[in-house]
């Protein structure tokens, strides 16, 4: 049952990241898409693409370490 609401919990975290964040993280450990990879999917450096993760990440620890009401955007 925690692990139901564990994955609840990432799926809310990971719905309230900017839609860059969320489609960057997703090609990266969905679709095991290296950087390079994700830089020529979305068009950015591949720079870009470190930031957008490392920040993504960031910010999906800060939600699963303490979650707010869920829908909330996170920052």
């Amino acid at each position: 049952f925690e692990q139901v609401e564990q994955r609840a919990m990432l799926r809310d975290v990971i719905a309230a990241l900017p839609e860059a964040e969320r489609e960057i993280l997703l090609l990266r450990f969905v679709a095991n898409k290296t950087q390079t990879e994700i830089a020529g999917i979305v068009g950015v450096s591949q720079m870009q693409v470190s930031r957008l993760v490392a920040r993504g990440l960031k910010k999906l620890r800060a939600g699963l370490e303490s979650p707010e009401q869920p829908g909330s955007p996170v920052t």
